[in-house]
């Protein structure tokens, strides 16, 4: 099994600064790495909720911090994460984790259909519960070429977005695309040149798994409720991977802190050092901001 870095960890801990006793929650649980060293800080007398969409996720995480007994695990986007408090004998948090996107853990599992690598060809579906929603399969079965066109430009920022669209309509009336390699041998063959450092393919396969996923409205959701649920003086850290997410997490930020809800602690994102960018390829693209509610 390939290891699973926990981005920026040691940034987590500092910011979030927990407390034996206090509560925290981990809206994007993964394989735990985040969740096992808060859990540890906050010990027996303190709780973390740990939430994800992703059942295989959980049953990960739940093995791994099989021995700690601080821990509730939730199969919830962390948009409802108010949910998750109602069953809980508390009703307000010290602290709020989001690492925002598709995890390694993820990315290896071919048959999920997120990575675009040919030796993890899957089934082109991409949806991180997979019981609710459309696998991207059926979606590119049936959207109108200047939706695809739209979603593309505007999630993926791909500046080949009607090439690649037309491709997609194109082949679709020949044979349904169904799996990972085809959709990105289609998107590399309608984009000109050569093969460049990052695959061709990036920009799309990010873009319909924001789509499929919800990703940006659920971020938007998810800031509004955790705002809410921390006590006063209670922080929220989020992990983002693209511009898109860092720019509505700057955004948001920026409406709690006109409204006199919250201070930003971070001025400007906090990035991942030189040795965990060098260790850990998936950090490169990371950038961390910080909230106080006040």
């Amino acid at each position: 099994m390939a290891l699973h870095y926990s981005v920026m960890l040691q940034e987590t801990l500092e910011w979030l600064n927990p407390k034996e006793g206090q509560h925290f929650l981990d809206g994007t649980l993964g394989a735990a790495g985040h969740s096992l060293e808060i859990s540890r800080r906050i010990g027996p007398s303190g709780r973390l909720l740990g939430l994800d969409v992703d059942e295989s996720a959980l049953d990960v995480a739940r093995d791994k911090l099989e021995e700690i007994n601080n821990v509730s695990f939730y199969q919830l986007n962390f948009e409802n994460m108010a949910e998750a408090l109602k069953k809980e004998a508390f009703s307000s948090l010290d602290g709020i984790l989001l690492d925002i996107g598709v995890s390694s853990m993820q990315l290896d599992q071919a048959q999920r259909g997120f990575s675009f690598r040919d030796e993890n060809e899957g089934d082109l579906d991409m949806r991180m519960n997979q019981s609710v929603g459309m696998p991207v399969k059926d979606y590119l079965k049936s959207v109108p070429k200047s939706e695809l066109e739209k979603v593309i430009k505007e999630y993926g920022e791909e500046r080949y977005y009607k090439r690649i669209a037309n491709a997609i309509i194109e082949q679709r009336k020949i044979k349904k695309i169904e799996t990972t390699k085809e959709l990105a041998e289609l998107i590399r063959k309608a984009i000109p040149g050569p093969r460049t450092k990052i695959d061709k393919a990036t920009r799309t396969f990010q873009a319909l798994r924001i789509l499929i996923n919800r990703e940006l409205d659920v971020l938007k959701n998810a800031i509004e409720e955790a705002i809410k649920l921390l006590e006063v003086g209670g922080r929220l850290v989020i992990i983002s991977f693209h511009s898109l997410e860092d720019r509505i997490v700057k955004w948001s930020f920026r409406d709690l802190k006109d409204n006199g809800q919250a201070k930003i602690l971070t001025k400007k994102p906090l990035l991942p050092s030189e040795k965990e960018m060098r260790e850990n390829g998936r950090s490169r693209s990371a950038k961390m901001r910080v909230l106080e509610k006040i």
